[in-house]
């Protein structure tokens, strides 16, 4: 065999076998088109967790988080409130309602609750519950659900939205129980607290984590 043939034949063995190699490669995996079939989406709230519920204080919380000098995250919580929410077989009929006992704030540090309670934040005397009640949903199959709302603080009253996640259902103590956590962010001074803005910032987020037990 002259030098052109060994050539010849040496890439024709070089390309059967790199063929041979890629038929392999492909072996079990799934087609192209089953490859980029979508994830089956999971619906907004499992048939399971239909029905009403009542806020158990106990493993339910409510925090807050802050700035102070620019340059730290500070939190804090309230430690009581009372609330109802209903999960309804079309998500977007699903409901809220919250109160939130102002005067139980809690920062670590009793002075500074005094404070908080007194008419240059909370002013719990005369406006003692912070109360949220929704006003509609827009559910989502792939991230949070959409809550609007009405936030009555400090005697003013104002729309808001919050991220909603439902957290879960089950069983405690023999009672059904279902949870979800809300997240929203607003501006104090657009609720009247001023005092001491820059020191303390003026955009607060809040947390509303809740169990309820099923009705």
């Amino acid at each position: 065999m002259n030098k052109q043939a060994r050539v010849t034949s040496l890439l024709a063995l070089t390309a059967g076998g790199l063929a041979i190699a890629g038929a392999l490669s492909g072996f079990g995996k799934p087609a192209p088109s089953e490859a980029s079939a979508p994830a089956v989406m999971l619906p907004a709230f499992p048939a399971s967790a239909v029905g009403d519920y009542a806020a158990d204080n106990v493993h339910s919380s409510v925090m807050f988080k802050t700035t102070h000098a620019g340059v730290t995250n500070f939190y804090g919580r309230f430690n009581s409130m009372t609330g109802e929410f209903t999960i309804a077989e079309n998500p977007a009929d699903s409901t809220f309602e919250f109160s939130i006992d102002t005067t139980s704030i809690d920062t670590n540090s009793t002075n500074r609750d005094d404070h908080l309670r007194s008419p240059d934040f909370f002013n719990t005397e005369q406006f003692d519950t912070a109360t949220f009640t929704s006003t509609g949903i827009v559910a989502s199959d792939d991230g949070p659900h959409t809550l609007n709302g009405d936030l009555t603080l400090n005697g003013e009253t104002k729309a808001i939205e919050a991220h909603l996640t439902f957290t879960g259902t089950g069983e405690f103590r023999g009672k059904q129980v279902a949870g979800f956590e809300a997240v929203f962010t607003i501006k104090r001074s657009e609720f009247g607290i001023t005092t001491y803005l820059g020191p303390i910032g003026d955009e607060v987020t809040v947390t509303i984590a809740v169990e309820g037990q099923k009705q």
